[in-house]
C-alpha cells in the first residue's frame, strides 16, 4: 500500500480513543469526548507505529498511518484492535520505522515515549509485583496482542515504564524503592 508520508501526533485518550492529526494542527485544540483526556500524543510519521501495553499486560502495535484521521474524537481502539471486555491501555509508545532515527521527542532531548527492539522496560502490577524485561520484535504482533506477563488472577497491569540506570518507584502509603 502506498502511505503518504507526511507528519502527525497520534493521540491516544484514556478512555482508550484514539485519532490521528497533522503536526501543524495545534494539539492543545484537539476534541475529545467529555471526561476523556489525552493519555499520550506522539509526535510520529504516517510510516510509524505505535505500540500499547493493556492492563491485561498485552503489547499490540499499529501503524501511525491506520489511526483514523480525525478533527473529531476519532474511533475507540476497540475498532480496530481485539480487546477483551475490561481490557484498557496502561501505556503507549511510539516506534520509529526509519532505524536511523533517534528517538526523541522533538525539543526534549529523551526518548521516554519511544521504544525500539532492545530497550528494557520495568512492568508492575497493582498487587506490587515487578520485573524488568527486554522487548524484542515489538511490531510482531497479532490483532489480539501478544502476552508480556503472566498475571495471577484478580491481578492487573498497573505501570510500565524505560528501566534506566536509577529507577525510582514510590506508592500512595508514602514508602518509595529506588532501582
Amino acid at each position: 500500500d502506498y502511505v503518504v508520508h507526511e507528519e502527525v501526533y497520534a493521540i491516544v485518550t484514556a478512555d482508550g480513543w484514539i485519532k490521528r492529526i497533522r503536526q501543524n494542527n495545534e494539539l492543545s485544540a484537539t476534541r475529545l469526548r467529555e471526561g476523556d483526556s489525552v493519555l499520550h500524543a506522539h509526535p510520529l510519521t504516517t510510516l510509524d507505529w505505535v505500540v500499547f501495553v493493556t492492563n491485561y499486560g498485552l503489547l499490540y502495535s499499529i501503524k501511525a498511518s491506520e489511526f483514523p484521521s480525525s478533527s473529531g474524537y476519532g474511533n475507540p481502539i476497540q475498532k480496530t484492535l481485539k480487546f477483551k471486555d475490561g481490557e484498557r491501555i496502561v501505556r503507549s509508545f511510539g516506534v520509529h520505522s526509519n532505524e536511523d532515527s533517534q528517538g526523541m521527542i522533538p525539543g526534549t532531548g529523551n526518548g521516554a515515549q519511544f521504544l525500539k527492539d532492545g530497550d528494557t522496560v520495568l512492568l508492575l502490577t497493582s498487587k506490587g509485583l515487578g520485573f524488568g524485561l527486554k522487548l524484542d520484535n515489538l511490531l510482531m504482533t497479532r490483532k489480539s496482542g501478544r502476552k508480556l506477563i503472566s498475571l495471577r488472577s484478580g491481578d492487573t497491569l498497573a505501570a510500565i515504564c524505560h528501566l534506566s540506570e536509577k529507577t525510582s518507584m514510590f506508592s500512595e502509603q508514602g514508602f518509595g524503592l529506588t532501582v
